[in-house]
């Protein structure tokens, strides 16, 4: 039996998708009108209007070619702000128990995409708070935990096809100490379970992701050594030294960090700094190498020294835009992708402008996940992948009225339709 929350979701869907059906969807179009228009490649537009045709933003402005009276055209006014989808860079959404395959430390062929339910409620979920694209990661708990890609949370019922906005968007790499969490000695006792596995310690760790690297970089004879990776691995990996996937390193503490960079360094390849938690040294490091970073908000750290102290990871954000670091924000885990907005709201009491923190959760997003063609912004050509907000983007006062997907309203109902 359906929940009453359930039932709510189900009629308000049906009652947008009679509102928008296409009686007149094909040949006419769809006028939005807002207090605030908030395009993010551009200036915020007050009384601004967005024209949808299609399921695409046809135009953006304060002047449009269409009005309430032409023919066909279907009106929604929005009381507060209209905003692009937010988007989360990274987490196991709609994966239900483990991602990694923890049987081996390192599987770059494993593809996160093939264990998401499109049915899961964690879509749901993000979708009625505003987000409306997530990458899916294999995660930090191998050594290299597999291909990540990135995909629309609804509307619901989608099909594989229609939710993929980019398949191998990404290789998970991890010299972060959950590789090694939880793993026990071979030489302690007779194996057992899976957990007796390499690697054991951060050292470990470092030397697998090296050795992996070394391998795939012809630097090892492998007629003489057996080599750790399968045929497609090692062409995945090779892809990857050169920038395709690109490759995601997750480091948090400050010794993870510098080892990403110095093996970024030897082996000349491009990355994406993901966790970065105790980074604040290094910000002008990854300025000068343009290194993206993906910013875990609410993370904190044990406090064994006066640097590991929320408060410096919260400050993270605001050292990076000022250094001219590209940055976005990801959850990790897919029950926390509906919380995303809110908690990135409190990295503006650390000095992080409520504009810079909007591109990090959209357009700023989309360019690291190499979406930045389909999704991000309101500009013409794109999706009309849009949320109405009752208030300013980042009031976490101000909810979320209704979520539109590629033109049709997926989560929530219009204001006002005429």
């Amino acid at each position: 039996m359906r929940s009453s929350g359930a039932c709510r979701r189900a009629l308000a869907l049906a009652a947008a998708v009679i509102l928008l059906a296409p009686s007149a969807a094909s040949a006419g179009a769809l006028l939005i009108r807002a207090r605030r228009v908030y395009p993010v490649s551009s200036a915020p537009i007050d009384g601004g209007k967005v024209v949808v045709r299609d399921g695409r933003i046809a135009e953006v402005g304060v002047e449009v070619s269409v009005g309430p009276g032409d023919s066909g055209v279907r009106v929604i006014d929005v009381r507060g702000s209209l905003i692009p989808g937010l988007i989360d860079c990274g987490s196991t959404i709609g994966i239900g128990g483990r991602v990694a395959e923890e049987f081996r430390e390192m599987t770059p062929e494993i593809r996160a995409l093939d264990g998401v339910d499109l049915d899961s409620p964690e879509l749901d979920r993000a979708l009625e708070e505003g987000i409306t694209a997530a990458g899916v990661s294999a995660g930090a708990r191998n050594v290299i935990g597999g291909l990540g890609a990135v995909i629309r949370t609804g509307p619901r019922g989608q099909s594989r096809r229609d939710a993929l906005l980019r398949g191998d968007a990404f290789l998970d790499v991890s010299l972060d100490e959950e590789a090694a969490a939880g793993n026990m000695n071979l030489r302690l006792a007779r194996p057992a379970t899976y957990a007796f596995r390499l690697p054991n310690t951060r050292m470990g760790t470092v030397f697998l992701v090296r050795r992996a690297l070394f391998e795939v970089a012809e630097r090892l004879e492998t007629s003489s050594v057996p080599g750790l990776l399968g045929a497609e691995g090692r062409a995945l990996l090779r892809g990857a030294l050169r920038g395709s996937p690109p490759m995601r390193f997750h480091a948090d503490y400050r010794q993870e960090v510098q080892t990403a960079l110095r093996i970024a360094e030897e082996y000349k390849v491009p990355f994406v700094l993901a966790g970065a938690g105790e980074a604040w040294d290094a910000v002008p490091e990854l300025a000068r190498r343009k290194v993206p970073v993906l910013l875990r908000p609410g993370t904190s750290f044990r406090e064994e020294s006066p640097e590991r102290h929320p408060h410096y990871t919260a400050r993270l954000a605001a050292l990076l835009l000022e250094a001219g670091v590209p940055f976005a924000f990801y959850s990790g885990s897919g029950g926390d992708v509906a919380l995303l907005r809110s908690r990135v709201a409190l990295s503006l009491r650390f000095g992080l402008p409520a504009e810079a923190a909007l591109e990090a959760l959209t357009l700023g997003a989309a360019r690291i996940l190499g979406v930045d063609g389909a999704a991000g912004s309101i500009e013409p050509g794109k999706a009309a992948d849009l949320v109405a907000i009752e208030g300013e983007p980042l009031d976490v006062a101000a909810p979320v009225t209704w979520v539109m997907v590629r033109g049709q309203v997926a989560s929530g109902e219009p204001e006002r339709e005429l």
